[in-house]
């Protein structure tokens, strides 16, 4: 794995399945080496996301969720 680093973004963010619905624009925080999105649930619920499948991550402090 490469040196990590931090960078600031703003991301909008949509459901693909309902393509009418409002976008939410939002700062996000983004650590390079990294393979997954991982969004606060109130997000997905105001874009009313539905959930596909379910992985266990593992966090930068070697936590898995």
């Amino acid at each position: 794995m490469g040196e990590q680093g931090i960078i600031y973004s703003k991301l909008t963010l949509s459901n693909p399945v309902l393509p009418l619905q409002a976008k939410i624009e939002c700062s996000v925080l983004v650590v390079t080496d990294t393979l997954h999105l991982c969004k606060p649930d109130h997000l997905a619920i105001q874009l009313d996301l539905k959930i596909l499948e379910n992985r266990e991550v593992t966090l930068a402090d070697g936590k898995k969720l």
